[in-house]
C-alpha cells in the first residue's frame, strides 16, 4: 500500500491503525502512511494517538515530524489534549520549540511554556516506593517486551538501538530506576540522538550506526533504519539527548517497575544481534 495512490492507500491503511491489528501490521502502515507528502496523514495519525502502544506512539511521532506540514496537526492535539505533551520526549518537544517555521516555533513556545517542567525528581521519589515491592522476573519480562524491547536487548529479547540491559546487571536497583526514569542523567556518546534534515524536506532522528564517505545511517526504535547520502543532508547535528524517551511512568505502574527492574537485574547478556 505505500506504492499505491495517496487516496486510494489512506482508507484502507486507516483500518490498520487499530488496536485490533497487531503491532507490527499498525508500525508497517504508519510507516507506508509516512511516505506520503499530505498534510492530511498528520490528523489521521492524532486521530489514533489513545490506541497507540508506546512503541507505535514513537514510530507515530517519527512519521509527524518528517514533514512539517503535519505538525500543525500535532500542535491542535496536543492544544485539545488528544495528544498529552508528557507523552513527547524531550527530543520532540524541543524540536518544537526550535523549528525552522517560525508559526510552528511561535505555537509551541505558547503551549510548552505552560506545561509543568522540572518535576522527574518528584516522579522518582514516588517510585522509589517500588524498591520496597517483592519483584517477578516472569512478569517483569512482559513490562520488558511492551515498553522496552523496541530499542534494548534483555534475556534474549529486543532489538540492539541502545545498549543491551543485561550490562546493566550491576547497577543498584535505585540506579536502575533512576536510568530509567531520567534517560538523560547518564548518555553515552554513542547512544545520543540525532536530526538530520534532508533536502527533500524530510526531519530523521536517530541513533548514528555507520557513516561512508558518501551516507550516513540513523538507526530508530525496532532497529527501523534510514540511509542518506551526503549529498542529500541539508543538516546533521545532535540533540544532546538519549534516544530513550522520558515518561515511561505513564505506562508502567509500581509493581510494574519492581518486576522491570527484577527482570533486568537476571537477565543473562546476548551477544547475538538479531
Amino acid at each position: 500500500m505505500g506504492f499505491a495512490p495517496d487516496e486510494q492507500a489512506t482508507s484502507v491503511l486507516d483500518e490498520l491503525l487499530t488496536a485490533r491489528e497487531p503491532k507490527q501490521v499498525q508500525l508497517t502502515a504508519v510507516r507506508a502512511l509516512s511516505t506520503q507528502r499530505r498534510a492530511e496523514v498528520g490528523q489521521l495519525l492524532v486521530k489514533h494517538w489513545r490506541s497507540f502502544s508506546p512503541p507505535i506512539r514513537r514510530e507515530v511521532a517519527e512519521a509527524l515530524f518528517s514533514r512539517a506540514n503535519r505538525l500543525p496537526a500535532l500542535l491542535d492535539a496536543l492544544e485539545q489534549e488528544q495528544v498529552p505533551v508528557r507523552q513527547l520526549d524531550p527530543i520532540r518537544r524541543e524540536a518544537l520549540l526550535k523549528h525552522r517555521d517560525p508559526s510552528i516555533r511561535r505555537r509551541s513556545e505558547k503551549l510548552l511554556g505552560q506545561q509543568r517542567t522540572g518535576d522527574l525528581q518528584r516522579v522518582i521519589g514516588r517510585y522509589r516506593a517500588a524498591l520496597k515491592l517483592q519483584g517477578n522476573g516472569d512478569r517483569g519480562a512482559k513490562v520488558f517486551e511492551q515498553s522496552c524491547a523496541t530499542c534494548h536487548r534483555a534475556g534474549g529479547k529486543g532489538f540492539s538501538v541502545g545498549p543491551d540491559l543485561a550490562t546493566m546487571q550491576h547497577r543498584s536497583s535505585q540506579e536502575l530506576l533512576e536510568h530509567i526514569l531520567d534517560p538523560n542523567r547518564e548518555v553515552q556518546p554513542n547512544y545520543v540522538n540525532y536530526q538530520l534534515i534532508s533536502s527533500d524536506g524530510r526531519d530523521i532522528t536517530g541513533i548514528i550506526v555507520q557513516e561512508t564517505a558518501t551516507s550516513v545511517t540513523l538507526r530508530r526504535a525496532e532497529d527501523a533504519e534510514d540511509r542518506i547520502l551526503r549529498s542529500n543532508i541539508n543538516e546533521l547535528f545532535s540533540m544532546g539527548l538519549s534516544i530513550m524517551p522520558e515518561g515511561l511512568e505513564q505506562d508502567i505502574n509500581l509493581q510494574q517497575m519492581a518486576d522491570l527492574i527484577r527482570f533486568i537485574q537476571t537477565s543473562k547478556e546476548t551477544s547475538v544481534r538479531d
